[in-house]
């Protein structure tokens, strides 16, 4: 039997309102008529999301964003949207004929959320057993045979399999990283758009990721073949040491000729490049390097950059990830005007650094 990747769930039910709250969208930027929904994702932590890596593996960082808190995509009252900073495919992720391996990526948010509650990871040494119960969610299509997302999101119920029974259906290609689940009433499956969508189980009463959608049959017209879905267990080590990146906080640190640059500073000098200088009356371009440090022990990412006024830009943004210790150049451009004046501007850098999220300082110039 043919495979293709998941997307959507036939035969299920519309989610309710405190259902997977911690799951994702994961849209397609463009100019489309409805939102293009490429999966779904889950929020493992406050700036991590776990999707399948064929999802993405034809994705740059700037061609998605993640959708939150919006169970009808036609409905946006509600909307917490994040962009993504950088992807990390699982280095061993492999996928030919439909069949994918090691199908999981996890996507860095531009900045922490804070306001969802991350879904905890299964831990290292809980069993999973054949025929326990399960639970998966996505915007996928509805209809067999038919590709186009479902505004609404859908949720069934699924009870794990053994890969021994899964394998025939797939070309006995399965393996530990594989987790096989079908509806025992061979009504519910998974199907085209819900791509990373997760597979919970409720252990010790608290809902769990165990898995994510990864493939199926053909055309999901046949609920009797099992799905297949990430071995999340399998993958805790790989997964951890990306965590570790932003476990801790970091800590942002401004300089200019090698002087700090307070948060909030209003007063621009020439020992620190905030002040550029005098300059005759003509159009004059002039720009001053400012270095943005890691001064924290967690990873540093960079969102954007701004320059208030028309007088004042940025030419060179610093780098969006910046390691334990590391800096990186931030170059701001002063044209100036025609006629005598002063001119101000406050840059602003918006970051992840729990204390100041948003670091600003004044910059001028002169002219006589």
């Amino acid at each position: 039997m043919a495979q293709e990747q998941a997307s959507g769930i036939i035969g299920g039910v519309d989610a309710g309102e405190s259902d997977f709250p911690w799951i994702s969208a994961l849209i397609k930027k463009g100019n489309f008529s409805a939102p293009a929904v490429i999966g779904g994702g889950v929020l493992i932590a406050d700036q991590w999301v776990l999707t399948a890596a064929h999802s993405v593996a034809a994705e740059t960082p700037d061609s998605v964003e993640l959708w939150f808190r919006v169970k009808d995509l036609s409905n946006t009252d509600e909307l917490i949207q994040r962009n993504v900073l950088a992807i990390y495919e699982h280095p061993d992720f492999e996928n030919s004929g439909g069949i994918s391996t090691n199908d999981l990526a996890l996507l860095l948010l531009d900045r922490p959320l804070t306001e969802i509650t991350p879904v905890p990871l299964i831990e290292s040494g809980e069993p999973l057993f054949p025929d326990d119960p399960v639970s998966t969610a996505g915007w996928g299509t509805i209809s067999a045979g038919v590709t186009e997302p479902h505004p609404v999101l859908q949720k069934c119920d699924l009870e794990l399999v053994t890969r021994m029974s899964a394998n025939p259906f797939f070309g006995n290609a399965l393996t530990v990283a594989h987790l096989p689940a079908r509806d025992s009433n061979a009504v519910a499956t998974p199907c085209f758009g819900d791509s990373g969508g997760p597979l919970v189980k409720v252990i010790e009463g608290t809902e769990t990721l165990v898995g994510l959608v990864s493939f199926g049959s053909s055309d999901c017209s046949d609920a009797s073949v099992p799905a297949v879905f990430v071995n999340v267990h399998q993958f805790l080590d790989w997964i951890d040491d990306y965590l570790e990146l932003t476990s801790e906080a970091s800590g942002i640190k401004v300089t200019g000729k090698g002087k700090e640059i307070s948060n909030g500073d209003l007063s621009p000098r020439r020992r620190d490049n905030t002040y550029f200088g005098k300059f005759r009356v003509k159009k004059r371009k002039v720009s001053r390097t400012f270095y943005v440090q890691n001064a924290g022990a967690g990873l540093l990412t960079v969102r954007a950059v701004t320059a208030s006024g028309s007088r004042f830009r940025v030419k060179k943004a610093p780098v969006a990830l910046i390691n334990e210790s590391a800096r990186s150049s931030c170059k701001i451009q002063f044209r100036s005007p025609r006629r005598k004046s002063r001119k101000r501007s406050t840059v602003r850098l918006y970051t992840n650094d729990p204390v100041n999220p948003v670091y600003r300082f004044r910059v001028k110039a002169k002219i006589r």
